[in-house]
């Protein structure tokens, strides 16, 4: 056997060469080694409109602040009306000079589609020289989000905020340029590229930390021995575990009175005995819905 490599997120900063360009209030141009890339918004009104900008219904204001791996975009709207008002937000970028090679919609790579996946909110597109990624930071825009690549087209868009009445809304995206890949490499750079980018993301989302406690599900629905149980949480370092309850009713209030506490004492007395550190607790699921597992 050889030894397994050790796979972990690249932590150092790598600033591409790139200029920032913006023509007018929602578009932006972005230069990255010759590379450009223009960047397009437009914002929807209930009278049907498409705005690239204020509304009748809303004010529209953009701030920008340049990283050194991102460009990051806060559009605030505010409601100027008496009633709640729709927004569609849809930020469009096309390649203004080579043709696009590669795309990645929420991490996946693929040829063209639209998909909603707050778990990966990202839309990627890499041409010959150079890449970029948009991204969705906020959580209502995350929620939301929809990443497509349509008609040549890589996009990023909320298609489902509604802005309450006098109120004010910031929107924070950003835009993540990635330099030329290295045309060395196995797949002539593309994919290469864009590792660059997630790493990148994950540089500017400040997500590069070890999580200090691991949790676990633990199935003793059946009989399990205790060294069955000593090596599971040893396996997946757990220091918090939750075993799988027997129905949905167990896993809400409804437990208190009609749970099977017999059972659930047995496994929380097993689990303490064979792992004295382990923190056990149930899990408890709440959901909006009439039925009695979720009352």
């Amino acid at each position: 056997t050889v030894p397994i490599p050790t796979i972990e997120p690249e932590t150092r900063i790598h600033k591409p060469n790139y200029t920032l360009k913006q023509p007018n209030p929602t578009m932006l141009e972005i230069s990255i080694q010759g590379e450009r890339f223009a960047v397009e918004s437009q914002f929807s009104s209930p009278d049907g409109k498409w705005n690239r900008g204020s509304s009748s219904f809303y004010e529209h204001s953009r701030r920008i602040e340049q990283k050194d791996e991102a460009i990051v975009v806060f559009d605030t709207f505010k409601n100027t009306s008496q009633e709640d008002v729709p927004v569609m937000q849809f930020h469009s970028c096309v390649a203004s000079g080579g043709e696009v090679q590669a795309v990645w919609l929420r991490g996946l790579h693929v040829s063209a589609g639209s998909y909603h996946d707050p778990a990966n909110p990202t839309t990627y597109a890499q041409t010959q020289e150079a890449g970029i990624g948009l991204v969705a930071l906020n959580d209502e825009f995350r929620v939301h989000v929809v990443n497509s690549y349509l008609k040549k087209r890589a996009e990023l868009a909320d298609k489902s905020f509604v802005l309450k009445a006098k109120g004010t809304y910031t929107a924070e995206w950003a835009m993540v340029p990635v330099a030329a890949p290295d045309p060395s490499s196995r797949d002539g750079g593309i994919g290469t590229s864009f590792w660059n980018f997630v790493n990148a993301t994950r540089r500017l989302m400040d997500v590069n930390f070890t999580l200090p406690y691991q949790f676990a599900f633990i199935d003793l629905r059946e009989d399990r021995t205790d060294d069955f149980v000593s090596n599971f949480v040893r396996n997946r370092s757990a220091h918090f575990v939750s075993p799988i309850m027997l129905t949905e009713r167990d896993r809400s209030t409804s437990f208190l009175e009609k749970g099977d506490h017999a059972t659930c004492t047995k496994w929380f007395e097993q689990l303490r005995r064979v792992a004295p550190d382990l923190i056990v607790a149930p899990y408890f699921g709440c959901f909006l819905d009439p039925t009695e597992a979720n009352p």
